[in-house]
């Protein structure tokens, strides 16, 4: 029995031993082996939907970007790992990374007259020019460049994406891409495995222009020309109350009780309006603030009163202004008639 037990014991330390050399030789292979794997999953990683105020709004011009960069990586096993390389530099952890572009695309297209749109990368496009060389779990973050246009509030999400790369249980010495996995920043698994960003709608408001005539010789007929420039916190396009489009500058016409309007204006922004024709008026107000200045520079604000009065003003002097103005001289005429016929009668008298 004993010796039984002796021939069983030294058959389990030559199976350990077998075993030690075979994963020995096993990590040694790992390290020697310079072959590398590319991430060639094509199913969808990241989505970016845009929500714009109005359709008009969408931009096929319009380039978002986010990054990508490298967090680290952690062993599995016995493995020994090696950095992942972009475009063949070596990767350093929390320094290296990369951008990943969606541009030239047809947004207007994608909505279908509503005011939302969505693209998406796949994880091929995500980890484009990035290789791995060793097995182990490398894991990556990704968020959102803040972009510069004035009417979109910029995704703040943030995801952590691991790559897991094995031996290949086919291919004997070769490395794969075993899985890869999307976490948000809490760390839980993101069950639809995709990094998803929104942008939305800044807060904006409605500019509104509106035209008031006064005086005696006014007519609610007359039309008064206008400049309104777009400034400081504005990108893109806005639709205006006559159906037109416009940049960053607009030219139109009011008549009496007549209004113009910008909408989704974002918050902030800022404007400079000029009556650049007034017909012949006299500027009496703007916005209730007696002036004879006809330009107004103003900014949106949020819930607040956007609308600029114009009021104009042309008068002439009335029948009775002008019968006031000659009545001294009326007066005196009168008088020295009257001074006349009292000295020439008295001479007759005489």
């Amino acid at each position: 029995m004993k010796k039984f037990a002796k021939k069983l014991a030294a058959a389990l330390m030559a199976g350990t031993l077998i075993l030690g050399m075979a994963v020995t030789s096993f990590a040694k292979e790992a390290i020697t082996d310079d072959g590398t794997v590319s991430v060639t999953n094509t199913s969808t990683g990241l989505t970016k939907t845009w929500e714009v105020a109005d359709n008009t709004m969408f931009n096929d011009t319009e380039t978002f970007t986010f990054t990508l960069t490298y967090a680290g990586e952690a062993s599995v096993g016995t493995n020994a790992t090696a950095a992942p390389k972009l475009n063949g530099t070596t990767m350093a952890a929390e320094t290296t990374s990369k951008e990943v572009v969606i541009d030239n695309v047809d947004w207007a297209d994608l909505a279908d007259d509503s005011t939302e749109a969505i693209t998406s990368k796949s994880f091929a496009d995500i980890f484009d020019g990035i290789t791995f060389s060793q097995p182990g779990v490398y894991s990556f973050t990704l968020s959102e460049e803040e972009g510069s246009n004035a009417n979109i509030d910029y995704s703040e999400a943030t995801y952590t994406i691991k790559v897991q790369i094995t031996w290949d249980d086919v291919a004997q010495g070769t490395i794969k891409v075993d899985s890869i996995g999307v976490y948000d920043s809490n760390g839980k698994k993101v069950e639809s495995n995709i990094a998803a960003f929104k942008n939305t709608p800044v807060d904006s408001e409605t500019l509104t222009i509106y035209k008031e005539v006064t005086g005696n010789a006014a007519s609610k007929n007359d039309e008064f020309e206008f400049t309104v420039k777009l400034t400081d916190g504005v990108s893109g396009t806005y639709k205006t109350s006559t159906g037109t489009i416009i940049a960053e500058e607009a030219t139109f016409t009011l008549i009496h009780g007549q209004r113009f309007e910008i909408y989704n204006l974002p918050v902030g922004a800022s404007y400079t309006i000029t009556e650049t024709d007034n017909g012949g008026y006299t500027v009496k107000s703007v916005n209730g603030v007696e002036t004879e200045n006809a330009t107004y520079e103003g900014t949106i604000v949020k819930g607040g009163d956007n609308k600029i009065e114009y009021v104009n003003e042309k008068t002439v002097p009335s029948v009775t202004g002008l019968f006031l103005n000659f009545a001294p001289f009326v007066l005196i005429f009168a008088v020295a008639v009257a001074g006349c016929f009292v000295f020439f009668r008295s001479r007759r008298t005489w």
